[in-house]
């Protein structure tokens, strides 16, 4: 598995190294992603065809108040969820993919299948856990809000959504630690050290990687234009470029979590790295030694002298 080669100690990466970085493993990786991103291509593009073929077909002809829209959408959603179902399915097993390809691009370890099914499952777990947890706060707000007025409904509004984002920063990179050997409440814990003083740099990463990807959506877009608004294929080749784009944004924030990783190492019994004098970077290695987390190789001890 090809290695993400830093040239310095990962605490000091900026965002445009993190992006080389992620770049040179994305291109190394091709052969490993290619593959899920045709086939999220072609299920988006079939599943686009579906839902224009399958929904004209069960709306009734004229619309008015005695339509049955319970029977009339009968038998157009059994097939929707069953799609959605798939195409979710597909969409999940592809980011795990992704991730255990960015993890061992970190650590240099193979990508097996058994491997990256028994964390992504973990992961999954992790996820499903998140949703609950903001669900729960949501309707805890709305509930909240609906026996208030006007102005503390905004409030609790902003309040809700603030927490959501806080949470989401801090919790970003859950599902990296728990494809580098952690379990999931042990994930969590790491995650939410990890990212400790790093948020405004997690959004700035997200930042940066948005303008990445900005330019070759733009001009996707205005090469699929002629095509429509509701052609399957432009849905098809907008989801393959998406998750082309989703691959790199993986890779690039395992930049980022080796990064946090090594600045969270550091910080016990010492001022946090993203105080406002930061210390010197640790100088530049040549490009011909890249950085190796485990320390070089010791020398071997010399032969021993013949017995008389």
């Amino acid at each position: 598995m090809p290695r993400i080669q830093f040239t310095r100690d990962p605490s000091w990466v900026t965002v445009g190294e993190g992006l080389r970085l992620a770049f040179g493993l994305w291109k190394a990786t091709a052969m490993l992603w290619a593959l899920p991103v045709f086939i999220v291509g072609v299920l988006n593009t079939l599943y686009a065809l579906f839902l224009t073929k399958s929904l004209a077909g069960a709306l009734p002809p004229a619309y008015g108040p005695d339509v049955d829209w319970v029977s009339a959408l009968s038998s157009f959603l059994p097939g929707f969820i069953v799609s959605t179902l798939l195409l979710g399915t597909v969409s999940t097993v592809t980011r795990w993919i992704y991730l255990g390809a960015a993890v061992s691009g970190l650590r240099g370890n193979a990508v097996t299948a058994g491997w990256v099914a028994s964390r992504g499952l973990r992961s999954l777990v992790a996820d499903l856990m998140l949703t609950v947890v903001m669900l729960i706060g949501m309707v805890a707000l709305v509930v909240i809000a609906q026996g208030s007025g006007v102005g503390l409904a905004v409030v609790l509004g902003l309040a809700g959504c603030t927490a959501i984002i806080y949470l989401d920063l801090r919790l970003r990179f859950w599902a990296y630690a728990i494809f580098d050997g952690a379990g999931v409440t042990q994930g969590a814990r790491a995650s939410w050290a990890i990212a400790k003083g790093g948020l405004l740099r997690v959004i700035g990463w997200d930042i940066a990687i948005w303008l990445v990807g900005l330019v070759p959506g733009l001009a996707i877009g205005l090469l699929t234009l002629p095509m429509g608004d509701t052609s399957p294929f432009r849905a098809g080749i907008q989801a393959a470029a998406g998750e082309m784009l989703a691959v790199f944004a993986v890779f690039a924030f395992a930049v980022l979590y080796e990064s946090q990783r090594r600045l969270a190492e550091q910080r016990p019994g010492s001022p946090s790295p993203h105080a406002a004098a930061l210390p010197t970077p640790v100088p530049a290695m040549p490009e011909a030694e890249p950085y190796d987390p485990n320390g070089p190789t010791p020398p071997p001890p010399p032969p021993s002298a013949p017995l008389p």
